[in-house]
């Protein structure tokens, strides 16, 4: 009956705008790939299919020294069972952004630190941290992926400052807002599907690091709708336009940020075990509710390194479709801690509302 179907479309909406309003500003990125999104939780949301209360961890025999870390766990797991239901909800807000003309007007610039700032709509430069990316392209039987990744960094600065590299000097390109040098570096591989959030420095974690008025943050600052433009870049310089909703993997790079740190240290004093050198463990999301890996996919998930990825899949359905994450990895490389998330397509049968 049509009063179902707008009930079921409304849950959906309720549930995006919930999580919005729990969780604040989706993307404060601290560097190398990693935000400080966090979604602390009050309450149930009934759309949920499972039970996060079944997943939390209520207690003892934990890891003693790890207790501090288990309310910042608890509430990544339930972030991460209401990112998982948003994704197979039909009925999400969309990306306002989706020209890349708006990177220009929101102050964002091409930039290369050894290089003079390329042609438009052209990678950068040879990609970093080359032996462990060829490691697991190896791994997820890429071939050829030197050939096919290609490196975009972006700059958001008011000012470009281009007098070390060229003759120009600085260059005023005439924004609103003021320059907070953050930046978003990822590494694109559309033939392949790979994403690789490599070096990432939001504008409002900039502006917070150097004091700097609210008013210099652009409009266009998350790292997820930076990282959409930047793929719809990487897509065009393939050549290959159907490439667009090729997702099949969104790595972040070593991660560094705090509370990503401290969900990854309660993750692992479950089975109390170290991460591993690739492949490290992988943890399904479809896990049986309560298991040890259930709680530890979704809390991955839930962090501030997976919720940017959820946000990607969520808000540019027109051209990727439907999508969900199905597993992710948690591997070590020297000492630095990686999660690779596998994305999957969603039958749309399976898709929440009308």
């Amino acid at each position: 009956m049509a009063i179902k179907r707008h009930s079921a479309a409304t849950w959906c909406i309720l549930l995006y705008l919930l999580a919005l309003f729990i969780t604040g500003t989706q993307s404060r990125d601290t560097g190398h790939g990693n935000s400080l999104d966090f979604h602390a939780v009050n309450g149930t949301v009934q759309i949920l299919k499972n039970n996060a209360s079944q997943d939390t961890v209520q207690g003892a025999p934990f890891v003693a020294a790890k207790w501090e870390n288990w309310p910042v766990f608890n509430a990544a797991i339930e972030s991460g069972d209401r990112y998982i239901n948003l994704l197979e909800c039909r009925n999400t807000q969309q990306s306002f952004w989706t020209d890349r003309a708006a990177l220009f007007d929101n102050g964002w610039v091409e930039s290369t630190p050894e290089l003079n700032t390329p042609p438009a709509g052209t990678p950068s430069r040879r990609p970093p941290y080359f032996d462990i990316i060829a490691t697991v392209n190896r791994g997820l039987g890429i071939s050829d992926f030197s050939g096919k990744l290609s490196y975009w960094n972006w700059l958001q600065q008011k000012t470009i400052d281009l007098a070390t590299a060229t003759a120009w000097g600085s260059v005023d390109i005439g924004t609103a807002y003021g320059t907070t040098k953050g930046s978003y570096a990822n590494l694109l591989n559309p033939p392949a599907g790979l994403l690789i959030c490599e070096n990432n420095f939001s504008p409002a974690y900039m502006a917070e690091q150097n004091d700097l008025p609210v008013t210099d943050i652009p409009p266009l600052n998350r790292l997820s709708d930076v990282l959409w433009l930047q793929w719809k870049d990487a897509v065009a310089f393939s050549g290959q336009a159907d490439l667009v909703s090729n997702v099949k993997w969104i790595w972040r790079h070593h991660v560094v940020d705090a509370k990503s740190e401290d969900i990854i240290d309660s993750a692992i004093s479950l089975p109390d075990e170290d991460i591993e050198d690739w492949p490290g463990k992988t943890y399904d999301m479809s896990a049986a509710p309560g298991t040890q890996e259930r709680r530890i996919a979704r809390a991955l998930l839930g962090s501030p390194n997976g919720v940017g990825v959820a946000h990607f899949l969520s808000q540019h359905r027109a051209e990727l479709g439907f999508k969900t994450v199905e597993k992710v990895q948690l591997f070590n490389d020297e000492g630095e801690r990686h999660m690779l998330f596998h994305i999957m397509n969603i039958n749309e049968n399976d898709v929440h509302g009308y």
